[in-house]
């Protein structure tokens, strides 16, 4: 595939990302325009799952865009992520910060377009997918822990995550790999357009610069291949990019978040 391409796709997964996030944890909102994705959850916090997300090939409108989040988040007091693309965005970067909104996070955006070389296991690690309520509670303990350090409160990734009915489906996998009966790391794949997006990498701290990350990642992007995904797309934390090109990931545009804060 073109690059082009794959960086539409990436966009195309991310926006479905910030859909299942609201449907995870009702009350659900999802407003959807040519252009323009909003989507809330039953949470206040920003993230994917409070977010507006340009959508299309073509750059979003500033002063539309910003209306847009307005008038839907105040009504529901709630803070939110304006998601920009670095390769169409510049416009509602600038209004962003022109309005003081603080950076919340500057991920590459990132794909794989082969299947990676096969993970070996080690003596004592075992990948389980998650399709039971132990499995599904091993995941939302590891994720909580693990994305304090990216700065979501344990409280909102628990919260988000009190269903696992809801993201326990055949088009959403979430996986975790035990060292010994530790549950150390997990990761979760989203199938949409074609491709599989790669979210909720994630370890625990005392089990991190073990090789888990790197692990959990050849494992189940190795699995979206077989699955028929054309390509496994991510957006990077700082810590995690480098153990991504290694895999064989490569960057083809950034997504930063700003913070919009509830204006009452």
């Amino acid at each position: 595939m073109e690059q082009d391409e794959l960086r539409a796709l990436s966009d195309a997964n991310l926006a479905e990302f910030a859909r299942e996030h609201a449907r995870w944890l009702p009350p659900t909102h999802i407003e959807e325009r040519t252009d323009l994705l909003l989507s809330a959850a039953g949470t206040r916090a920003p993230g994917p799952w409070n977010a507006l997300i340009p959508l299309g090939p073509d750059p979003a409108d500033p002063e539309r865009s910003l209306s847009a989040a307005r008038a839907f988040f105040d009504p529901l007091q709630h803070h939110a992520s304006i998601y920009t693309r670095a390769h169409l965005d510049a416009g509602l970067e600038l209004a962003c910060r022109r309005l003081g909104y603080e950076v919340g996070t500057d991920s590459p955006g990132m794909v794989l377009s082969a299947p990676p070389i096969a993970p070996e296991l080690r003596a004592g690690l075992q990948l389980r997918h998650v399709q039971d309520e132990l499995a599904a509670q091993a995941f939302i303990e590891v994720s909580a822990i693990a994305y304090e350090s990216l700065q979501i409160p344990a409280a909102v990734t628990r919260k988000l995550l009190s269903v696992p009915a809801r993201w326990c489906t055949p088009h959403c996998q979430a996986f975790v790999l035990y060292e010994e009966q530790l549950a150390a790391a997990a990761a979760m794949l989203l199938f949409s357009h074609g491709i599989a997006g790669l979210y909720w990498v994630g370890t625990l701290p005392e089990t991190r610069r073990r090789g888990h990350a790197e692990l959990i990642t050849r494992a189940l992007c190795e699995r979206a291949f077989a699955q028929g995904a054309r390509a496994v797309s991510l957006q990077a934390s700082r810590g995690g990019a480098p153990i991504y090109r290694r895999i064989g990931f490569k960057e083809l545009t950034r997504y930063r978040t700003y913070r919009r804060p509830y204006i009452g």
